[in-house]
């Protein structure tokens, strides 16, 4: 099949849905699909062998999928779309070991492990995400109606008792940030609890970055200078080129929009300058300097590490049949890390049982042994 014929193919696809009663068909054909074009792919190559005249440029097949020449172990560009580009790892958790642990705080069952490989016990109460605080790491609980900081001796607002509470976040300045229905709530870096009243604020589409949080409210994206946490006093800017809020990285100081078309843009969080834009790719992480996003291929599905500076794919990976989880962190060394699921155990896709890695280098190894019980990332913060 050529390209083009796929896209077309998956076009009549989207347009004409399958009947209720079919149940997976599509899946299927688009999983046989990709293992189709892996084999035509993968045809390419001894062509390409045969037809070098330069021995120092023969081409040689990589055991995870990626295709290199052997002269500098440059990338070898077989002449296909970004999405197959040669430098892409096809994830067959089959083929992988265990390699070097996590460089960043994981969550694994009841504990949260510290790349010291220090274990802290999570209390009885404890729910959603964890994040780096400090030196520390802060969660929440909940018993008897309340919600409280693991590291606040205050009591969180009343309206902090309900469901929409999803768990303690990286906040700006270093703070944390709980998101509620009646708008944020932060811890400051100097433990000071902190409800911003200003009625635009009232919301939990909320997102923060190094030094502002980014809030959609009625249809309109809003920065709030937040430099000075601890004064209580913001005033916000509305942008309108810009529709909803998508993800804040404090670390990154990036913030991802949604434009009127349904299109990611990336911008500075600290001057609103936009980076980068993108109707097919949908990024949800992004390096500690910036540099790296990662994100889903809207067409295929696939996972992709885009350098934003030069919007050129840095490595891409194929889960193939293995479901990876939603959450992705990169280490200071801009190693990948991720959740990996059972793909004989079919259920959700976040139902993960094991961290992975990779590099750039498209090197990829169990980062940790597989789990029983739930597992996730502790978030990072801004030192």
């Amino acid at each position: 099949m050529t390209d083009l014929f796929e896209r077309r193919l998956a076009e009549r696809l989207q347009a004409h849905p399958l009947p209720d009663e079919i149940l997976d068909l599509g899946i299927r054909t688009v999983r046989l699909g990709e293992r189709m074009r892996r084999r035509r792919i993968a045809g390419v190559v001894p062509s390409h062998r045969r037809l070098a005249d330069d021995p120092g440029r023969s081409w040689t097949v990589a055991t995870c999928g990626r295709y290199r020449g052997a002269a500098g172990n440059q990338p070898v560009d077989l002449g296909t779309s970004d999405f197959w580009r040669p430098e892409t790892v096809i994830l067959d958790i089959g083929h992988y070991l265990q390699g070097a642990a996590p460089d960043l705080s994981t969550v694994r069952g009841r504990s949260v492990w510290l790349p010291s490989g220090e274990m802290v016990k999570l209390p009885a109460g404890q729910f959603g995400s964890i994040a780096e605080y400090g030196s520390g790491v802060a969660w929440l609980t909940r018993a008897g109606g309340e919600v409280r900081l693991n590291v606040s001796s205050e009591r969180l607002p009343g309206a902090a008792k309900g469901s929409d509470v999803t768990g303690a976040e990286p906040g700006p300045r270093g703070s944390v940030l709980i998101r509620t229905k009646a708008g944020p709530v932060f811890l400051t870096s100097a433990r000071k609890l902190l409800t911003p009243s200003q009625p635009e604020l009232r919301t939990k589409r909320v997102v923060a970055t190094a030094d502002a949080i980014w809030v959609e409210n009625g249809g309109r994206v809003l920065r709030v200078p937040m430099a000075n946490l601890e004064s209580g006093s913001f005033q916000a800017k509305s942008y309108p080129q810009w529709q909803k809020v998508v993800l804040g990285d404090p670390r990154a100081d990036r913030v991802l929009l949604i434009n009127d078309l349904g299109c990611q843009t990336l911008v500075n969080g600290s001057t609103a300058e936009p980076l980068w834009h993108s109707c097919d790719w949908q990024l949800n992480a992004f390096s500690s300097d910036g540099r790296f996003g990662v994100g889903r291929s809207v067409m295929y599905g696939t996972i992709g590490i885009i350098d934003l500076n030069t919007d050129k794919l840095a490595l891409g990976i194929n889960p193939d049949m293995t479901p990876v989880g939603s959450r992705m962190v990169f280490d200071d060394a801009n190693r990948l890390n991720f959740t990996v699921g059972n793909p004989a155990a079919g259920g959700p896709i976040d139902a993960s049982f094991a961290f992975m890695a990779c590099d750039l280098a498209g090197q990829c190894w169990f980062s940790t042994a597989r789990y029983a019980d739930p597992i996730d990332f502790v978030l990072p913060n801004r030192k």
